[in-house]
């Protein structure tokens, strides 16, 4: 289905799950937090990995559990959000780095004005 025409994408990527690190992103109108997304680049082990959604150092419900059984490139994982945001808020995506093994994360932001 495609998104209604006032949906946008903010696009970055974290360079290892498995190392406890973030990606920031400004918000550049006022609108609502809709949909965060990831795709693995590999495959990890040890423990999922668990990636926390933040609104101006505010962390958000719910998580999203990159699981390490059967992980592979290509594994799309995502969480779905209402949240109000403002031009010039910050949102952080954020890794614990529980799991093992170095992959990168890409991370798809969806918005709407």
């Amino acid at each position: 289905m495609p998104k209604p025409n006032n949906y946008y994408e903010l696009t970055d990527s974290i360079t290892d799950v498995s190392t406890a690190s973030s990606v920031r992103f400004a918000v550049p109108h006022n609108g609502f937090l809709r949909e965060v997304r990831t795709v693995l680049a590999g495959a990890i082990s040890g423990a999922d990995a668990v990636i926390t959604v933040s609104h101006n150092g505010t962390a958000l419900t719910p998580t999203i559990t990159v699981a390490n059984a059967s992980s592979a490139e290509g594994d799309i994982d995502s969480a779905g959000f209402y949240r109000g945001v403002s031009k010039g808020d910050w949102l952080e995506i954020a890794t614990g780095g529980e799991s093992t093994d170095t992959a990168a994360l890409g991370v798809t932001v969806v918005l709407s004005a």
